[in-house]
């Protein structure tokens, strides 16, 4: 279906506007597990996984996700979970995915982290809540960004319609210690090329925690300055990207069920949170994916639009 700004609509909205609003919901359980069937590329045990929601090392987190999602629908946890969006929709949201502007709504996130947390026995430590806490910054003070503000302000309210699961990747691989990171171009994170309609990106990231599951991976810094302009990329790339390929470490789920049941093991066996251990890509960044580039406020490059989980422009 077309939304009502000619855009198409994403996964988890309605898509048509009512009474001259558009209305958007979060996505369901079953919305969220075929989101990440999208071709995303994973290694776990030296083999490349088909499907991360069947696989052994992944399918129950996936589950217990879906039940997350599900409990946003769910008039038992409806009030305590959500709040109206602040986008300009007439829909509704997780309350964390919003800016807080008053104590109530401090009160109210923490309400909301907390029976999410319930759900899962808090043995979830990356559930889709735990990036907000970055995500609401870009609604809060897009500005920071500088000519990026834009991009800022779109991802703000893309997240937040549809309660997306992020995660980052921060670290770059423990090699050449003694070198600037901007002299180790064979291997980190870095821009190749800049074309008119986004950035080709190339290199590795470490410790990308729960991007197995997630929809975007933010890619930023840890250790400045950064010299050169190729090396100082803050971006989101949608883990379905071609080129982006993660290699996970050992999964707490596969060992449950291998070593025992989910009665040994009710805990991990249900709610890990597989680390892929690499985060290598080779991909086009389309341009309103950039955060930055160069300075904080360098040139945006680029008129398109992030894109849905499902890859199709979404309707921020």
């Amino acid at each position: 279906m077309a939304a009502d700004n000619g855009q198409s609509a994403a996964p988890g909205t309605a898509g048509e506007p009512v009474g001259g609003a558009r209305v958007t919901r979060p996505l369901t359980g079953d919305e969220y597990i075929e989101s990440i069937r999208d071709g995303r590329e994973i290694w776990a045990y030296g083999e490349k996984v088909d499907d991360v929601t069947k696989h052994p090392a992944f399918r129950n987190t996936v589950r217990m996700t879906a039940r997350l999602y599900d409990a946003l629908h769910d008039p038992e946890h409806h009030d305590t979970l959500t709040a109206p969006t602040d986008t300009g929709s007439d829909g509704f949201t997780h309350k964390f995915y919003r800016v807080p502007r008053s104590v109530q709504d401090l009160v109210g996130d923490r309400d909301a982290i907390a029976e999410w947390a319930r759900l899962t026995y808090g043995w979830m430590g990356r559930s889709p809540d735990y990036k907000a806490s970055f995500l609401v910054t870009l609604g809060a003070n897009p500005e920071y960004y500088g000519d990026f503000a834009d991009n800022a302000r779109q991802w703000y309210a893309t997240a937040q319609e549809q309660v997306l699961f992020w995660n980052h990747a921060v670290i770059n691989p423990p090699v050449d210690r003694h070198r600037p990171a901007d002299e180790v171009d064979d291997v980190f994170v870095h821009v190749e090329k800049e074309c008119d309609d986004g950035l080709v990106v190339s290199g590795a990231k470490v410790v990308a925690t729960g991007s197995a599951l997630t929809h975007f991976n933010f890619v930023a810094h840890y250790g400045l300055p950064v010299k050169k302009k190729e090396f100082a990329l803050v971006a989101t790339l949608p883990l379905g990207a071609p080129g982006v390929k993660l290699v996970c470490r050992q999964s707490y789920e596969l060992a449950a069920s291998r070593t025992g049941s989910p009665f040994d093991y009710p805990l991990s066996a249900g709610s890990t949170r597989t680390t892929p251990s690499s985060f290598w890509t080779r991909s086009r960044s389309p341009g309103r994916t950039s955060s930055s580039t160069g300075t904080p406020r360098g040139p945006a490059r680029s008129c398109r639009r992030p894109v849905s989980p499902t890859g199709s422009p979404s309707t921020a």
